[in-house]
């Protein structure tokens, strides 16, 4: 099953999942995987149109394109502003013009290709975009904070002969994942 929502394994009888950010209390083995890292990108024709920011006070005026972060996220403030990490330090900038949420990260994607404004998307996703050109990093100097990926099953269920070779495949294919694109 392939979801954006936050499940839970035992009631949901899921054997595995993967989780970003991190995982809260809990019985299950949690094997972290590496790190998630966000790339703010924008359609160059949305550039051309609004002119590119140069520094992080100019996302203001900038339409936003963000993903509705539930509360117990580390990435909750996501939708209301934007912490990047550049050359003077840490820097918060409000959002001033939030043009759309999605719940649903290639639903952003598509609507950032589109031309409607300034997202952060996941480096891994949007990867081939920024290489073929149909997106451009904004404000490359910056970094986004990373979030860290973890693989979580249940202990008990380890023997079967699937999850193993599952949580094995897992790792190989998402160890050591993402980094930020350029």
């Amino acid at each position: 099953v392939l979801t954006e929502r936050s499940v839970d394994l035992t009631k949901e009888k899921f054997d595995a999942a993967i989780r970003l950010g991190l995982p809260g209390p809990s019985t299950l083995i949690c094997r972290r995987l590496g790190d998630y890292q966000m790339t703010l990108c924008a359609a160059p024709d949305y550039l051309e149109r609004r002119g590119e920011p140069f520094t992080p006070a100019q996302l203001q005026a900038h339409d936003a394109l963000s993903f509705p972060y539930p509360a117990s996220s580390p990435m909750h403030w996501a939708g209301r502003e934007w912490q990047l990490e550049g050359p003077k330090g840490k820097v918060v900038v409000e959002i001033l013009r939030t043009r759309a949420v999605m719940n649903n990260t290639q639903a952003l994607r598509k609507a950032v290709l589109a031309g409607m404004g300034l997202a952060m998307l996941p480096a891994d996703l949007v990867r081939e975009d920024l290489r073929a050109g149909r997106l451009k990093a904004v404000l490359p100097e910056y970094r986004l904070p990373s979030r860290p990926v973890y693989l979580l099953y249940h202990k008990d269920r380890f023997s079967s002969p699937t999850l193993r070779s599952f949580i094995n495949f897992v790792v190989s294919a998402l160890g050591g994942i993402a980094t930020q694109a350029r």
